[in-house]
């Protein structure tokens, strides 16, 4: 059941879609799109635009298709305009955090059909389940596998992520683009794909962001899944910030394992280039690798975001305790889990509510590793609160290790050999940064 929380409301007019241009000037804008877009995708090197990788396999997709299958206007969209905005930024995070997962199972919850199938193609025995329950998308969706050749690797779900006859703990990957903003109980959603996603498994999410969360209701009903109110709009997305993410994200999955923000830089600009996209339709699309790198950027923190942002974020379901601690420190065993990861366990702790950092003070740390007299502040920068550490150093998020000064990686984190809890601890991981103090 979603919790009522009143959020500011915002009511937005789209014009109606505009008519089919005529044929002769369609295709004079298809051919200035074939000989521009190379410009601009050159061009969105020099202002960095994340994605742009990922841009070229679905270049070297349409070409294909226009070689071997003569599919002439999947082929146009595949090299000229398959991604647009921050589209970019969150193609760019999945497909990097993709690689390297094991994986046999896999759901999309109506993401973008591009990621799904490039996805299902490149896992040669992997099995996807897409759902998508807009029946009008459906068969777009159907006849691109088909192209992509893994159709019969693709089981298809027309309907909500509830009403699909999926078992839990089945899938090792679920991904989910800027789709949670659209359901009005989020909550349940989340709840749903991390019943669904078995211990280990990798949840992959983006949403809109803000530093004052809102929700947006619109006159046009795009996708005839919820009813218009008695003025004649319908809700159309929310937008997140920390509070918010906290409350229906993180209360459920924990804090995540990797994220990373994109944001505008000059609030107002989505919402200008959103409304130019559904009233021109002269709109030239190919510019948008350029537009996205000149007018985003990335950013540290929700509550500095000037506008709107996209927030995407890794989250690793924990597995069940292998009863290491037990059986190593019988005398502080305990069985609780914080925010989803497993609690590190110790004589004396001392826990930050915000950032679920503990203070451990062992004879000889976690990973067997002798204690060392070291002094350390971490700072979280979801909260921006500082919290020092004295003694022996290890904490769940994102790793179990120890911190040593002078010595480690860039950011002032060492993790012991040893370590039943380690993991990659990326400079990039953005739940915790460390400061030799």
């Amino acid at each position: 059941m979603q919790e009522h929380i009143d959020l500011p409301k915002e009511y937005l007019r789209f014009p109606e879609p505009y008519k089919r241009l005529p044929r002769m000037k369609r295709l004079a804008l298809k051919l200035a799109g074939l000989v521009l877009f190379p410009i601009y995708w050159i061009m969105a090197y020099a202002v960095r635009t994340p994605g742009l990788a990922f841009r070229m396999l679905c270049a070297l997709k349409g070409m294909r298709l226009l070689l071997r299958e003569r599919d002439f206007a999947r082929a146009y969209g595949l090299l000229v305009a398959p991604l647009d905005s921050v589209r970019y930024f969150e193609f760019d995070f999945m497909w990097n955090a993709v690689k390297g997962i094991r994986m046999q199972s896999y759901l999309d919850v109506s993401s973008p059909r591009i990621l799904p199938l490039m996805i299902t193609g490149r896992e040669k025995n992997l099995v996807a389940d897409l759902i998508n329950p807009d029946k009008k998308d459906l068969p777009a969706t159907i006849s691109l596998a088909k192209s992509f050749g893994v159709a019969d690797r693709c089981r298809f779900h027309g309907s909500l992520i509830e009403q699909a006859p999926l078992q839990p703990e089945s899938f090792d990957l679920i991904t989910s683009m800027s789709v949670i903003e659209h359901i009005p109980d989020d909550k349940g959603a989340i709840q749903k794909m991390w019943d669904l996603l078995k211990p280990g498994g990798v949840l992959l999410i983006s949403i809109p962001c803000a530093a004052n969360a809102s929700e947006e209701y619109s006159n046009l009903n795009d996708y005839e899944l919820i009813d218009t109110d008695e003025n004649g709009f319908v809700f159309w997305q929310r937008y997140y910030d920390e509070a918010l993410i906290q409350q229906r994200i993180y209360s459920i999955t924990g804090l995540p394992h990797h994220f990373q923000i994109y944001a505008e830089k000059n609030a107002g600009s989505y919402d200008r280039n959103v409304t130019q996209k559904r009233s021109d339709p002269y709109y030239p699309y190919w510019r948008e690798p350029l537009m996205t790198g000149m007018r985003y950027e990335f950013r540290d923190r929700l509550a500095d975001l000037p506008g709107m942002g996209v927030i995407a974020m890794e989250f690793v379901k924990p597995k069940p305790k292998s009863g290491f601690f037990d059986k190593k420190y019988p005398l502080y065993a305990n069985k609780e889990h914080s925010m989803g990861r497993p609690a590190l366990l110790g004589k004396r702790r001392t826990l930050c509510h915000r950032c679920i950092a503990i203070q451990l003070d062992f004879g000889r740390g976690v990973c067997g590793a002798p204690r060392r007299r070291l002094r350390t502040v971490l700072r979280c920068v979801l909260c921006d609160s500082g919290l020092e550490w004295n003694n022996c150093i290890a904490y769940g998020l994102p790793c179990a290790g120890y911190t040593s000064r002078g010595r480690g990686d860039r950011a002032g984190v060492r993790i012991h050999g040893g370590c039943e809890y380690r993991a990659a601890c990326r400079r990039d991981t953005g739940v915790l940064r460390s400061r030799p103090g």
